[in-house]
């Protein structure tokens, strides 16, 4: 009776132990969706694609000049995401002539879109000094730098999206 009604019992465990496997991710899969077997197989949240659209004057004064600046923010993935804030710095000629944050709860739809529009005020003393500079160099423009952090909300946590724009600045409101 020498091997017969023999088993090979590694073969046995590596074959209960993949059986296992794979009946814990059925398991998770059927009771926490389809985002934890993605990020656990390594397809993940994709991040969100921001970009900066353009930025309206909304007030002149002599404190200083209002804009609103509009950001696009597309959502590749099949699940909506909660737009929580955004961080911002915008420099130009040089000078941080505005800084601030805005804490908005905005669902951006799944596969979608949705543009936020980030208030911004560059105080009097800027606006003076970039109004001589763009008056006193017209073939060359100061350069504006807009950067920001925006932070989503997700299923498997919160997740930072970091951007940057530049472009000369009598162009930051689209003209």
């Amino acid at each position: 009776m020498n091997g017969m009604n023999s088993f090979n019992a590694p073969t046995y465990s590596r074959l209960s132990s993949r059986l296992a496997t794979l009946a814990l991710a059925f398991v998770l899969a059927s009771t926490t969706g389809c985002t934890y077997l993605k990020e656990l197989i390594g397809l993940g949240v994709q991040k969100p694609r921001v970009t900066f659209l353009a930025a309206s004057i909304t007030k002149l004064s002599l404190r200083g000049i209002d804009l609103v600046i509009d950001i696009n923010v597309e959502n590749p993935n099949s699940f909506d995401l909660n737009f929580a804030k955004i961080d911002y710095q915008l420099v130009a000629s040089g000078m941080p002539v505005a800084r601030g944050e805005l804490a908005s709860k905005v669902q951006i739809p799944a596969e979608g879109q949705h543009v936020v529009h980030v208030p911004l005020t560059i105080n009097g003393e800027y606006a003076v000094k970039l109004m001589r500079d763009l008056m006193s160099k017209p073939s060359q423009p100061p350069i504006a730098f807009l950067t920001a952090n925006a932070a989503f909300d997700t299923p498997l946590g919160p997740m930072l999206v970091t951007f940057e724009d530049q472009r000369p600045l009598h162009k930051l409101t689209g003209r």
